[in-house]
């Protein structure tokens, strides 16, 4: 198996307490149930499955969720803003209460394969150094140390320990890590491995050479965070006219093309809360130039954007944006980060006005709590809220339910694209391909599952 992103290497070591297999649905895995009490969606209660044991030999317990939970907020530095917990409590030992200090919907999302809190670690383990160099999760493998060379090969065996061995299907996991987009097709093109993580430019080749291609639902949105949403930093980004003028300046139905996506001006996905039918913006340069004189800057100015230069969807977005945005007399400085890790350094740091990033389109009350609300992951100026408005509509959406959340939640979406904080471009599936002596389910999620993942019959 070949892979650009370290979800799988999770995976298959901390398996989660959920998998999310749809749009909003989600299969029961270390967790037997999760559900909100009460109503307004102030708190949720997480039931755990019993006997359930890490790879360490001790098990999971409600006490020791908690633990691990608390643990991930103090290492990632998480806010109340984005997760705003206010109370815990363990009735017994299989079950976790966890209260919130206003309306918090989609929590379910933390506790899935790809959420903050979806992969539980021993809690034994938590401070243990031990856990750059091996794995304490209650996946269904362990990382087999002696078989891997950390950033190009790592090998999983079975965890004796793990609660359904019926979905045990390998003896042996090998991971190999291939940064080149091309070079992962061709060794899966000649049986070398068995799948990879494509991207959709590559779908008809991966088709023709007789691979399985599988999308999952989740869709993510590539485009531009405008950060210094009050001009701290370029004083024209504070004007409402000049962040509309670059929206208009996009042409995204030939950006999408050049990509093989979708293109879109909005934070949420179809078929996900937050978004909206009808569009906004247009592909108008003249409206463009017109709102940058009326906002008074008839001559444009410069944007410095900052991006990941290894993500090549990122360079490929800054590589459009360019000339469209020249067009109209934005002068754009990149500035490239030569991995994420450095990426997200560099955006912390609040020398950035504004970042082209990929963002989960299905996500839309956490990517929008950790892009506008202080003190979130994208909002390293620490720009002040949304409109009193905006904030009191996103409580009453949370709060909400059914019909009338989708309207609200749907109204907020369209409210973000008006005020253009972000400059969405296109949308993209998660694509991998898979060779034909291996069976894929149809959806997993955000992210591959290989427990899933069985020999072709």
């Amino acid at each position: 198996m070949l892979q650009s992103s370290k979800q799988v290497t999770n995976n298959l070591a901390y398996d989660s307490l959920f998998v999310q297999t749809g749009y909003t649905t989600f299969q029961p895995e270390l967790a037997k149930a999760f559900e909100y009490v009460g109503t307004g969606n102030r708190e949720v209660r997480i039931s755990l499955r019993e006997g359930v044991r890490f790879s360490d030999g001790s098990t999971l317990t409600a006490q020791g969720l908690e633990a691990y939970m608390k643990a991930v907020i103090q290492a990632n530095a998480i806010s109340t803003d984005t997760f705003p917990v206010s109370g815990w409590s363990t009735p017994d030992p299989t079950t976790l209460d966890i209260t919130f200090s206003r309306a918090y919907p989609d929590a379910q999302l933390q506790f899935d394969q790809s959420g903050a809190f979806g992969t539980p670690v021993s809690a034994k383990k938590l401070t243990s150094k031990d856990l750059g160099v091996a794995t304490f999760g209650a996946g269904p493998y362990t990382l087999d140390a002696g078989s891997t060379v950390a950033g190009t090969t790592y090998t999983f065996v079975r965890n004796p320990d793990y609660f359904n061995p019926a979905l045990q299907h390998w003896k042996r996991v090998v991971v190999k890590v291939i940064g080149n987009n091309a070079s992962r097709l061709e060794s899966v093109q000649a049986g070398s491995h068995s799948m990879e993580q494509g991207t959709p430019s590559e779908d008809k080749t991966a088709r023709a050479a007789g691979l399985n291609t599988v999308s999952n639902p989740a869709t993510s949105i590539y485009g531009v965070i405008v950060l210094d949403r009050q001009g701290k930093l370029v004083p024209a980004l504070g004007n409402l006219k000049v962040r509309q003028a670059l929206n208009y300046a996009i042409n995204r139905p030939a950006d999408a093309k050049a990509v093989a996506g979708t293109p879109t001006e909005q934070v949420a996905a179809a078929g996900y809360s937050g978004h909206y039918d009808t569009h906004v913006y247009s592909y108008d340069v003249a409206k463009a130039k017109e709102l940058l004189t009326e906002a008074g800057y008839p001559h444009g100015f410069t944007l410095p954007i900052m991006y990941e230069s290894t993500d090549p969807l990122s360079s490929t977005i800054a590589q459009v944006l360019a000339p469209q945005l020249k067009a109209i007399g934005v002068s754009v400085k990149f500035t490239t980060a030569p991995s994420i890790q450095a990426y997200g350094s560099e955006m912390g740091s609040g020398k950035y006005p504004a970042v082209i990033q990929q963002m989960q389109g299905m996500a839309f009350t956490v990517t929008t709590a950790r892009i506008f609300t202080p003190g979130g992951l994208f909002n390293p100026i620490e720009t002040a809220p949304p409109s009193a408005s905006y904030q009191s509509q996103y409580l009453a959406a949370s709060a909400a339910s059914g019909a009338a959340a989708a309207t609200a939640w749907a109204k907020l979406g369209r409210y973000i694209t008006e005020n253009a904080w972000l400059v969405d471009v296109v949308g993209l599936p998660s694509t991998y391909y898979a060779s034909k002596d291996l069976k894929v389910p149809a959806a997993w999620g955000v992210f591959p599952d290989p427990v899933y993942m069985t020999p072709a019959s």
